[in-house]
């Protein structure tokens, strides 16, 4: 049976019904809401590009530790072919379930594919996950408002 996530940092909600053998999430239903603290919005995907979404479990003092090793994976994937920007977030509860979200875009689920072939970059990912339990998917944009 699907366990709900629900990300502390936004109103964003996923069914998750599995994970497969790299972490990522199989889900079958979604719901976000685009806007966030100011009034910003997720880049529009209507071209083609997709989201991909990764809400990290982490105790709240290995947080600062992991934002470091996070911005080194970045730099990896900033000259990926289709890659075209990533925030990460931080929950402003020290309690919060999730400490942590990446939304990251990407031309393409082929382009995000192909970038996470790099060998650098999956060891670095296999060594945070001993730190942090990754909850990821790749989206695509269901409701935007204006």
């Amino acid at each position: 049976m699907a366990r709900p996530i629900v990300v502390d940092a936004g109103p964003l909600m996923a069914m998750v019904s599995r994970k497969d053998d790299h972490h990522q999430a199989v889900v079958s239903q979604v719901t976000l809401d685009l806007q966030f603290a100011g009034g910003s919005r997720l880049a529009s995907m209507s071209d083609g590009g997709v989201t991909f979404i990764n809400v990290f479990e982490i105790p709240a003092d290995q947080v600062d530790e992991f934002v470091e090793t996070w911005r080194e994976r970045a730099k990896l994937m900033r000259d990926a072919p289709g890659f075209r920007d990533a925030k990460l977030h931080r929950a402003l509860l020290p309690d919060s379930r999730f400490q942590l979200v990446n939304v990251t875009h990407y031309d393409s689920k082929e382009a995000w594919e192909a970038a996470g072939k790099n060998q650098v970059f999956k060891a670095s990912t296999e060594r945070a996950a001993e730190v942090a339990t990754p909850n990821a998917a790749l989206y695509d944009v269901v409701v935007e408002y204006p």
